[in-house]
């Protein structure tokens, strides 16, 4: 379109709702944009008036009928003149000082704050008209439009019965202040009429007030010596927990408590987060980890036997260097092991291995043990023998230890 056209001409199914918005009779449509994949319709109108509280979804719905659209989107634009001073002449408009930053109970949208009996987001339906609910903002993206200098106010509260989708078209006049007025993590008490929302098709709510309220806090009222937490997950625990590590720390600290433990599922990623806020929190934090023990990647055993012995205790760590990968076919051409007594190495052994056959060219490469070196060396027999001599009873420690342990 590159023509106004008399609104009522072009969507003559509003006529029943001419009285809307000023007069539909002198309203203007200046463009139309349909998507047809969608099935949606966008419309940019001028009105005679700024339209009342729930006008605009009116419109919205009953074209959306009469088209057979999944929603339509009505941008309104209408006069706004300075008020005129006592001479009958517009005043002039002057700058307004940078906003301060909202406090609890401040107006941050509309004219009067919104004092009506709260209703739960979890019982709202497209019927329930104009409603007050209270909730906490955790997602907030309104954003500003270029090509006309309008905005969407635009946010997402819950009060944990139910969440809805908060949004507003702000016209270019208007005052856009409330888009850098409103964060994740406020709660607001808001007074809106509950409307179709063509772009996420569910219902969403359009303000007419916003007030700030002051965010209510979780204590621990508990008289005497506090508890403390020893099994803490985070976000770094994969699939089992969405807490900030340092938030933990900061809300153990308010509460009183004196330490706090983080035991992730086998990283310790967050040890510098909680860190750093335990010093500013001055709170003590334990370091923990919940380690595995069993294997659940594949069907090895981690362990083989059966022993009354700690973890603690003496061991041999032995590592060995075949002719192959099959132990029916290939040969030993070294072992290799240590003595661990006390964390400390009290012992080693070492021999070269004859395995009675060529060492292939890529064992060569790999390995670096030639025929050469195993030329003279002990047999299979007398060097295994050796080895368990050496062991003398020990529990037995190495890496991929079922292919050892089948030479």
């Amino acid at each position: 379109m590159t023509e106004e056209i008399q609104f009522l001409h072009m969507f003559g199914c509003c006529g029943p709702l001419r009285s809307l918005c000023g007069g539909l009779d002198r309203a203007v449509v200046r463009s139309v944009t349909i998507s047809r994949e969608m099935m949606t319709m966008e419309i940019e109108a001028y009105f005679a008036a700024l339209p009342g509280v729930g006008d605009i979804s009116m419109l919205e719905n009953t074209i959306a009928r009469e088209y057979g659209l999944r929603g339509v989107l009505i941008r309104a634009d209408y006069p706004s003149t300075p008020a005129p001073d006592k001479k009958g002449k517009a005043k002039k408009e002057e700058k307004t000082p940078a906003p301060e930053k909202p406090v609890p109970g401040d107006l941050l949208f509309g004219k009067a704050p919104p004092r009506e009996e709260r209703t739960e987001i979890g019982k709202l339906t497209m019927e329930s008209g104009t409603v007050v609910i209270t909730g906490e903002v955790f997602e907030a993206d309104s954003r500003k439009i270029q090509k006309n200098d309008a905005a969407v106010l635009s946010f997402y509260v819950t009060d944990y019965t139910g969440s809805i989708h908060v949004s507003k078209y702000i016209r270019p006049k208007d005052d856009q202040s409330v888009l850098e007025k409103i964060h994740k993590g406020d709660r607001l008490t808001i007074r809106g009429n509950v409307v179709f929302n063509r772009y996420e098709n569910d219902m969403a709510l359009e303000p007419s007030a916003i007030q700030l309220e002051k965010n209510q806090q979780r204590q621990d009222k508990a008289v005497g010596d506090k508890r403390v937490e020893l099994h803490l997950h985070t976000r770094y625990s994969t699939l089992d927990a969405l807490t900030v590590p340092g938030d933990a720390v900061k809300t153990a600290a308010r509460w009183g408590h004196r330490a706090i433990a983080v035991t992730d599922h086998g990283v310790a990623q967050a040890f510098p987060e909680v860190w750093q806020q335990g010093k500013k929190s001055n709170i003590k934090v334990i370091y923990g980890v919940e380690g595995y023990f069993v294997n659940d990647v594949d069907d090895l055993l981690a362990i083989h036997g059966s022993s009354d012995a700690p973890l603690e205790s003496d061991f041999v760590g032995f590592d060995i260097e075949t002719t192959g990968l099959d132990g029916e076919k290939d040969r030993i051409t070294e072992i290799g092991a240590v003595r661990i007594v006390n964390g400390r190495i009290a012992d080693c052994f070492q021999t070269f291995v004859d395995p009675e056959m060529p060492i292939p060219p890529e064992i060569v490469q790999l390995t670096g043990i030639t025929d050469r070196d195993v030329y003279g060396a002990p047999s299979e027999k007398e060097a295994v023998a050796a080895f368990i001599r050496f062991v003398g009873g020990m529990p037995l420690v190495a890496h991929n230890a079922a292919f050892d342990i089948g030479f």
